[in-house]
């Protein structure tokens, strides 16, 4: 009994959420970068 709008909704979601995945990653790996620059600045 599924509804082709909630299988709709549910392919949106997953994409939302395979997007915010790959960003938190981006922004984890430009975090490392900053912290390396910030530790190099100090020394």
């Amino acid at each position: 009994m599924n509804d082709p709008d909630e299988e709709k909704l549910k392919a949106e979601i997953d994409k939302i959420m395979s997007n915010i995945t790959k960003t938190m990653k981006k922004i984890e790996d430009l975090d490392l970068i900053n912290r390396d620059n910030s530790r190099q600045n100090k020394d």
